[in-house]
């Protein structure tokens, strides 16, 4: 605002001595004009129309005789400071003056010139006055830009003092709170739709963690107290037949808690590495007949035919093979446990070309899983009331065997692969899950070089 008042203060100042010049050169001209010259003598005019009254002029003979003047003879300038045609600026009395000499001819010579001089007192009072303006205006100036800034800007950090407010709530255990404010397409909106998506993944992790440490809490109590009892009891007793039974009972339930446990430690590691982890080329195919190899002879012993029917082309994807091996065991767990005998478990895969996804499904003809049950089996620790392979007979139900969270993991594993996974079941009749997993044609998709280390019959495939 300073450097602006200078620049303005300057410019007035330019102008004014523009405009004065001009003014001279006009007047001169007019001067000049009614000047009455008769053999070589100068007669000034009587009356100088059409000026200002503060105009003032003198007018010398060829000699520089002074033949008449108007206007204060202190004013007029030296004549060593004229030169003829040229404005120039003097000072007399301290006060700044201009004048111009304008020479007068004729029949083609000199015969004399005219002085034309004026007081520029007028323009730098009209300068002064604007210095003293904006001097008197720069600091109301100041007080307003500085109190409107300060509106604009408390106005424009409002949203961070809410964001601010929003984290010292959730600081203290308040999950719940969000920022609240739109989400608009700028810097400011995209960072508020940020932090409230960020929150929403907080507050649904926190509330998993809740859920999962209730939920192992309750199922781990009774396996524990099982133990416990059979533990008491062995010491009341002084039969060795009812030591050997609480023994066995100890150890089943010793197995369960393990398994339980190693349930969840896969659980917790998979919600620690999310979607990162190891990357490596899987030969779906080999993953597949592996499986059906491992899983056989306990399919031959339930009377369940196990079967595989894979893409005639090698199914490459890449990943986490641990992963996707557990997922893959669990579901064929699942499909024993609940085909009664004669029944059937198949494996298949193929590759959706246009999707760009290789598809894995495990189908059986079991008991099949009741309509109230499907949206909750993906959910940890929810086990519904299904008849197992060995109550189909005597048209028992009881809740399904494990801890609840087979088909968690599953759902894990699929998501850190970013695929999907659906479920088709009718009661009675049979289910099957199908796993949708992302192809990578850059790091080798279907028909792709097999990885080394695969197995034989994969290549043999």
């Amino acid at each position: 605002m300073v450097a602006f008042g200078a620049f303005l203060y300057a410019e007035t100042l330019r102008r004014a001595s523009t405009e004065e010049a001009a003014l001279l050169q006009a007047e001169a001209r007019q001067i000049a004009a009614q000047v009455d010259v008769r053999n070589g003598r100068l007669f000034p005019p009587q009356e100088v129309g059409d000026l200002p009254p503060d105009a003032a002029f003198a007018l010398d003979d060829p000699g520089g005789r002074r033949v008449a003047l108007r206007g204060p003879a202190w004013a007029v300038p030296p004549s060593s400071r004229l030169v003829s045609g040229q404005v120039v600026r003097y000072t007399a009395r301290g006060q700044d003056w201009m004048a111009l000499r304008v020479p007068l001819q004729e029949g083609g010579r000199t015969v004399g010139s005219i002085v034309v001089f004026r007081s520029l007192e007028g323009a730098e009072q009209a300068a002064q006055g604007l210095l003293w303006l904006m001097a008197l205006a720069l600091p109301v100036l100041l007080l307003l830009s500085g109190a409107g800034g300060y509106w604009l800007s408390r106005r424009a950090l409002a949203p961070i003092d809410r964001v601010i407010r929003t984290a010292r709530a959730i600081r203290d255990g308040n999950l719940s709170q969000r920022i609240g404010l739109p989400h608009t397409s700028d810097e400011l909106g995209r960072l508020v739709a940020t932090l409230d998506e960020m929150l929403d993944r907080l507050e649904e992790a926190f509330a998993r963690q809740r859920q999962f440490t209730s939920n192992a809490s309750h199922e781990l109590r009774t396996p524990v107290a099982v133990v416990r009892a059979q533990a008491e009891a062995a010491l009341a007793e002084r039969e060795p037949e009812a030591w050997l039974s609480a023994l066995r009972v100890i150890r089943r339930e010793s197995e369960r808690m393990s398994a339980m446990l190693a349930q969840m430690l896969e659980v917790v590691l998979g919600d620690a590495r999310g979607r990162e982890g190891a990357r490596e080329p899987i030969d779906l195919n080999a993953l597949v007949e592996g499986t059906v190899a491992s899983f056989q002879p306990l399919a031959e012993e339930a009377g369940v035919r196990l079967s595989a029917e894979a893409e005639p082309q090698p199914v490459v994807l890449h990943g986490d093979q641990s992963a996707l091996t557990q997922a893959l065991v669990n579901l064929v767990q699942n499909a024993l446990a609940f085909t009664p005998a004669g029944g059937r478990v198949r494996i298949t895969t193929r590759v959706d070309r246009e999707g760009g996804v290789a598809v894995l499904s495990v189908s059986d003809t079991g008991v099949g899983i009741p309509e109230k049950d499907r949206p909750h089996i993906f959910e940890r620790f929810y086990r519904g009331r299904l008849p197992r392979r060995d109550d189909v007979g005597a048209g028992r139900m009881r809740p399904a065997g494990g801890a609840g969270l087979g088909l968690s993991i599953v759902q894990q594993a699929v998501e850190r692969f970013g695929g999907s996974i659906e479920v088709e079941s009718a009661v009675g009749r049979g289910t099957t899950f199908t796993l949708r997993l992302p192809l990578e044609e850059a790091r080798g998709g279907a028909g792709a070089p097999l990885p080394r280390g695969g197995s034989q019959s994969a290549r043999r495939r």
